[in-house]
This record gives structure tokens, C-alpha cells and sequence, in this order.
């Protein structure tokens, strides 16, 4: 079917901010081309552009337990009523809760369209935050995952904790998520609203990050090094994203006596112009999947500073020569990290030279073609 038009089904809870959204926006507009694509979204909340057609399964998260369990059984009985429907060529499900409605769906009422099941996010470092519902997904996703016909991890680490959590490992293939090269050149010489701009008119240089503000970004890490940075050398912090602990963060920079020199922009639609006027770009994060904003920040020309999280940073970055990894929680090293860079000219153009042609090397052009040659042996 290689030359043949798939229709392809995507499951998801939204499209409102994060990685995964974003990687479904720029996966949906290469696929278009020559596919039919859908997504069957839990609450049509969108943030992102999808280049496909949305399905709102009116079946959202929530904290109302009894509620949770109907919602849980709608997007089952949904599921197998729209591979009925559509009769897609495959579906495809990201995280485990989504995994999980579908791999049960697939169970109880045996319908005949080919499922992929997806992990976008460390199992090890996610699973402290999931809550029972989503340890239960969990258990779940690894005793219905026969039922898949591939699972794919977004990094190499993330497929050994698929294996580590006894899935099957004939099953398991990586495949990196991937970034729009052209898209990030073009969005990122656009202007920046005139509100931001007296915090970038300034000679000190910028430190930017972009992420959920919540437990897995740590940003309290990255303000704790920032503090430390600026009794050496006076920066500039931006801070993109919103989420549950902003509230707490901005409380957190009036605690350090830092606030006016933290900019908390919120979500932005494009994050591009922002990195494109920083000096430095740092992911403070205790876990991730890949880290496809590290990739981003590489394309746009700044040298990276991550943690050696699990998983992904530490297959994208090669330290010391790409970019640099530090440590999870060590607000020194991150500290002297960021200096080492603003203040060494070699290493800083080395670190952005090697970089550019690492972001290279994940191009969504090829990872589309990547995901097609899947979807072909599956269906």
C-alpha cells in the first residue's frame, strides 16, 4: 500500500499546549499530503492547528472519579464506533491513557483496524505523578499491548523502559519525533509584540526556556541557577509555557528578589521569535520523552543546556559538543554551565555550529516517511 492514500485515525485527550500537541500539528500537515487523517481528540481544546479532521469525543478529563469512569467508557465504545465508521487503515493512540481506551476497545469488541500505540513520556519519572487511574492505564497498556501491532517510543531509553515494564520488545520500535525546519525559519524572524520588547531591548544577555510550567519541567531548578548566575554575571530570564505552577514560580522570583528580570510570557502561539533573540537556551526538566524543544532551540542557532534527564536529552545532545548536559537538581552546575557558555566565545560558537547540524538529522520530512513505512507494515 505504499502508493495508496492511508486514512489514519489518531486518539488523543487535546490539542492545547505541550510537546505532544505540537509534534501532531507538524506530523498532521506532512501526512495530509498524502493521506486522509483524523483525530478523535477526548475535548476539542486546541491550541495547535491540526491539518486533518477533528472529532470531539466529548469525553474529557476530569478529578470527578465517578465521572472519569463514564468518560473512560465513552471513548471505549467511541473508538470501535468510528474504526466502524471510518474504517481507517490504522489507528494510532498517544500516551497511556489514550492507549489504554484504545488497546481495551480493540479487546472487547475485536474490530479488525491495525492499532499503534504510542509513549511520548518516561514511565520510570511519570508514573510518581500519574495517580491510580493512570498507574491502573499503565498495567493496563502492558497487559493489552498484544493487541498492538507496533509501539513505538520516542527515544531509544523510552523503548528500554518499555522492555524493563515487560512489553513485548519484538514489538517496540523508536521513532524520534521531528521538527519543521522551514516552518522554524520562517516563524522565527517574525517581530515580537511590542509588550516584550523593552525586556529584550537590553544588553544583558537572555536566557530562554520553553515548557508546561509543572513539576516535570523543574523550573524551579533553572530559577535557583539563575539566581546563583546573577551574582557573577547580570542576565535575563524568559520563561515560555503556562500550566499549574506558575503561580508559584512568580511567587518563587519575589522570594529570590528576581522578578524583574524573569519574564513569565505565558503560552505563545510562536516561541521561534523569542529563542531567535535569546543567547542561550535551557531545559530544566526531571524527565522527558525526547525533548523535541531542545531540537527547536538548535535549529534556531543557540547553543542548549539540558539536564541528562531520562529520556531523550542525552540522544540528542552529545555533551561538550552539541550542547551541554548537567545534572538532575544541581542548581550549581547548572549555574556554572550557563556562565561557561556566555563567557567562552569558542565554546559557544562550537556548541551552535555542531548543533545546527544536529537538528539537521531530525527533520519531520523523514520521520513522516519513517511513519508511513510503519503504517505500511501494519496494515
Amino acid at each position: 500500500m505504499n502508493n495508496k492514500q492511508k486514512k489514519i485515525l489518531f486518539i488523543y485527550s487535546n490539542l492545547a499546549d505541550g510537546g505532544t500537541q505540537s509534534q501532531l500539528s507538524i506530523l498532521s500537515k506532512y501526512l495530509c499530503e498524502n493521506n486522509e487523517v483524523y483525530i478523535a481528540l477526548f475535548k476539542n481544546e486546541q491550541l495547535f492547528p491540526f491539518h486533518g479532521k477533528i472529532i470531539d469525543l466529548k469525553a474529557p478529563t476530569t478529578k470527578n472519579p465517578i465521572l472519569l469512569i463514564y468518560y473512560i467508557f465513552k471513548r471505549i465504545f467511541k473508538i470501535n464506533s468510528l474504526s466502524k465508521k471510518l474504517q481507517p487503515d490504522i489507528i494510532i493512540s498517544l500516551s497511556v491513557i489514550a492507549n489504554m481506551c484504545t488497546l481495551i476497545s480493540k479487546s472487547i469488541f475485536f474490530f479488525k483496524t491495525p492499532i499503534i500505540i504510542t509513549f511520548e513520556n518516561s514511565l520510570i519519572m511519570n508514573k510518581k505523578g500519574m495517580g491510580f487511574v493512570g498507574r491502573i492505564a499503565l498495567i493496563l497498556n502492558k497487559l493489552l499491548s498484544n493487541k498492538a501491532a507496533k509501539i513505538i517510543a520516542v527515544s531509544k531509553d523510552l523503548k528500554k523502559e518499555l522492555i524493563q515494564y515487560n512489553f513485548s520488545s519484538n514489538k517496540i520500535i523508536t521513532l524520534y519525533n521531528g521538527i519543521d525546519i522551514s516552518l522554524i525559519n520562517q516563524k522565527k524572524i517574525e517581530d515580537i509584540e511590542d509588550e516584550y520588547k523593552e525586556f529584550f531591548n537590553t544588553n544583558y544577555p537572555i536566557i530562554t526556556t520553553v515548557g508546561r510550567l509543572s513539576e516535570q519541567k523543574n523550573h524551579k531548578l533553572l530559577l535557583d541557577a539563575f539566581n546563583l548566575l546573577n551574582k557573577n554575571i547580570k542576565t535575563k530570564l524568559v520563561i515560555i509555557g503556562d500550566g499549574p505552577k506558575k503561580n508559584e514560580l512568580i511567587s518563587y522570583c519575589k522570594q529570590l528578589g528576581i522578578e524583574s528580570n524573569v519574564l513569565f510570557t505565558g503560552w505563545v502561539k510562536n516561541p521561534y521569535k523569542f529563542l531567535n533573540r535569546s543567547d542561550i537556551f535551557v531545559l530544566s526538566s526531571l524527565w522527558e520523552g525526547l525533548g523535541i524543544v531542545i531540537i527547536e532551540a538548535l535549529a534556531i542557532g543557540l547553543p542548549v543546556i539540558s539536564t541528562d534527564c531520562p529520556t531523550g536529552p542525552g540522544e540528542i545532545i552529545t555533551n561538550e559538543m552539541n550542547g551541554i548536559l548537567v545534572p538532575i537538581n544541581d542548581p550549581y552546575k547548572l549555574s556554572n554551565a550557563i556562565e561557561r557558555v556566555l563567557t567562552n566565545k569558542d565554546l559557544k560558537e562550537k556548541l551552535i555550529k555542531n548543533g545546527l547540524k544536529r537538528a539537521k538529522e531530525f527533520s519531520i520530512v523523514e520521520r513522516t516517511k519513517e511513519l508511513n513505512k510503519i503504517i505500511d507494515e501494519c496494515i
